[in-house]
Formats: structure tokens, C-alpha cells, sequence
């Protein structure tokens, strides 16, 4: 049988001629089948043909079926990668494990779906393939590892078989956050359109949607869509407000410096992103709720500050000794320079707060991002 996807790694370095197999101790004969695929695996020649008779051969005197590499990955996982499913038949009919897993805790539905190898993929989860195993330490699923690789193909067929399309790994990261992250549109778009939550945060108070709208915009434009829902029947609109400012709401994520999606969609300059209509309902309500009453009152303030000087300017006397005496007579103009001298501090208060919190933000982003 000749493999259908030409490899580009090697389980094991090696090179093995066919010996007598009957003389050789059960050790001898794993390595030899390692050794054997390893050796197909190595010359990266798409047409070469697995050897049944030689396999068979090493099986009947004694080799194990499920020996593994240093690695701890057994055949299982080379053939998975790159040979056609008759010879992963071949290999379960023999007593293969199909869900195996290496040290770090890929199985071979891992490694076919990394490779986007659809039909590997759908065999496997035919014959008893656990597609919800996860790995070891990051705590990934197969979907978590199609995601990354933008094998879209591996993706269509492990949720057509019921995959779980939001599972959480160890920084509860799903595959669309992960696909977002390494900017995998292909993959993004597809786990959108299946219906992949967009407003779902990790550890650190990442978004989906975040990473979307800094990475891959277009399909952000398309996860926005989930936030929005129109009751035709009674005339009625909803906006779930609260995944854009998920991080926010949770007590434990208050202090990461992950950064809400509108603030990267204007940092960004996306304005598309800006005028869609979940944006645009969020920023009406934070107008309402924060902006409306702090500028109402910066302008009636700023009105007072103008009318105050323009006051003092009007009225100088033509003589500098007169501005002040008699001093009961000018005691209104002490007034207004007090006030005029209230209003110029605060103001200076103000902004050295405004810019040290934007240093203290940087510095703290910083800092987060070396941990």
C-alpha cells in the first residue's frame, strides 16, 4: 500500500534490512518494526509500499504490535500521519491500540488531524478512536490540534462525528481562540460559521473575539453576528453585551491587562468592526451609563473656567494699583482668581493622574507578557 501523504518527520532515524526475525529475542523484534516504519518514514518518498508479509512476520514471532519509541509513540502514529487507512486496518486488526498516547499525550487522531488527514481521521473515530482525549499538560483535544494547524479538512469531519467545539485546555483556551491566536483564518472562519462562542476568555482574560478582531477582522465581523439576535415576532432586538466585557465583570480577571475587543478595534483603526451594530448598541451604552454625565458635567465646567477668565479679562483696570484696592471693593475678584486657580490645579492633577496610569498600564502589560 503506497501512503497517499508524503511525510515530513520521522517517529525514529534509522535504516533496517529484512533479517531473520526467528533468531532474534522479542526487544529485537519491536526494534526492528520501529525501526522498519521509521526507515519508510526517513526517505519521505510518496510511493513507497508497506511491507504486510515483513510486518506480519515480525508480529507472529513475538513483536508487539503497541511497541514504542523513546518518545513513546508506537507505529500507530506514523501511520496515522502519512499511510492509507488499510494499512491502519491492517494494524488494529493486529491489535494496535487506537488511542495510544505518547509521553505527552497525543494519541494518533492528534496526529492525523494536525496533518488535516480527513479520512484517517474519520476511520479512526469509526473504530473506537476517543475523540475527546486530551494531552498531557496542555490538556488539548484533536479539534484543539486541528485548530492550530488550520486543517480545516480534520476539523469538518471531527464535528461531524459530534466533537465537542468548544472544549477548554489547560489555559482554558478553545480551538477558536487557539486558531485566532496563531492567525489560522481558514480554521477561525470555519469554527465560526459552526457555531464556535466568540466571547469566551482564557485565564489571562483573553477573548476569542479580541484576538479575532486584531488578527483576522473579517471574521470577527462574522463572530460579532452571535451577539446580536432579532425577535421578528415581536418586534424586538438583542444585544448580549456582557461577552465584550466578560474579562471585566469576572473579580479574578479585573487586573489582567488583557484588552476588551472595542478598545482593540479602535487601537486598530477598524472602523468596520466599530459601526457593526453590537459595537454600536455597546457604545450607546456606555455612553449612557459612563460618558453622558462626566461630559455634560467636563462641559458645564470648562463653560464656568471660560466665563471666569473672560470675566477677569474684561474688567482689568486701566491702572496696575487698582486691581486689587481697595481690597473690599475687589473682593469678588479674589474670588474668581481663587476659583480660576482651583480649576487650573485640578486640571494639572488630572492629567499627570491620567498619564501615570497609562505608564503604570504599559509597564504592567510588560511585565505580564515576560512572565
Amino acid at each position: 500500500t503506497q501512503r497517499p501523504n508524503e511525510p515530513t518527520h520521522a517517529v525514529l532515524e534509522g535504516e533496517l534490512g529484512k533479517w531473520d526475525v526467528d533468531s532474534q529475542s522479542n526487544h529485537v523484534r519491536n526494534h526492528a518494526l520501529i525501526h522498519y516504519i521509521a526507515d519508510l518514514a526517513t526517505r519521505n518518498d510518496a510511493v513507497d509500499i508497506f511491507d504486510y508479509e515483513f510486518v506480519e512476520s515480525l508480529l507472529r514471532h513475538g513483536a508487539d504490535i503497541n511497541c514504542m519509541d523513546p518518545t513513546g509513540q508506537t507505529i500507530f502514529h506514523e501511520v496515522a500521519r502519512s499511510w492509507n487507512t488499510d494499512v491502519a486496518m491492517f494494524l488494529v486488526e493486529h491489535g494496535a491500540n487506537i488511542n495510544h498516547q505518547d509521553e505527552f499525550g497525543r494519541s494518533p487522531l492528534h496526529v492525523a488531524a494536525a496533518v488535516d488527514y480527513a479520512s484517517m481521521v474519520e476511520y479512526i473515530v469509526q473504530n473506537g478512536g476517543d475523540i475527546h482525549i486530551k494531552t498531557k499538560g496542555e490538556e488539548q483535544t484533536a479539534l484543539h490540534y486541528a485548530a492550530k494547524n488550520d486543517a480545516v479538512n480534520s476539523i469538518q469531519m471531527l464535528l461531524g462525528y459530534g466533537a465537542n467545539i468548544d472544549p477548554r485546555d489547560c489555559r482554558n483556551r478553545t480551538p477558536l481562540q487557539i486558531a485566532a491566536e496563531m492567525n489560522r483564518f481558514k480554521a477561525a472562519k470555519l469554527l465560526v460559521t459552526e457555531g464556535a462562542p466568540a466571547g469566551v476568555y482564557d485565564n489571562l482574560g483573553n477573548s476569542a473575539l479580541s484576538l479575532l478582531i486584531e488578527k483576522s477582522p473579517e471574521v470577527a465581523l462574522i463572530a460579532l453576528d452571535q451577539l446580536h439576535t432579532t425577535d421578528y415576532i415581536n418586534r424586538r432586538e438583542f444585544y448580549f453585551l456582557n461577552y465584550l466585557e466578560g474579562a471585566k465583570l469576572k473579580e479574578e480577571l479585573r487586573e489582567t491587562p488583557a484588552r476588551a475587543p472595542l478598545e482593540i478595534a479602535v487601537q486598530n483603526k477598524r472602523f468596520d468592526i466599530i459601526m457593526h451594530p453590537v459595537m454600536r448598541r455597546l457604545i450607546a451604552v456606555k455612553w449612557n451609563i459612563y460618558g453622558k454625565t462626566g461630559a455634560i458635567l467636563d462641559l458645564v465646567l470648562n463653560l464656568i473656567y471660560t466665563i471666569l477668565w473672560t470675566v477677569e479679562g474684561v474688567t482689568v483696570p486701566k491702572h496696575g494699583h487698582e486691581l486689587y484696592l481697595p481690597v473690599r471693593e475687589n473682593i469678588w475678584r479674589f474670588t474668581i482668581d481663587g476659583l480660576l486657580i482651583l480649576f487650573t490645579l485640578t486640571e494639572i492633577k488630572r492629567q499627570i493622574i491620567r498619564e501615570l496610569q497609562i505608564v503604570l498600564f504599559l509597564l504592567y502589560r510588560c511585565y505580564c507578557k515576560n512572565l
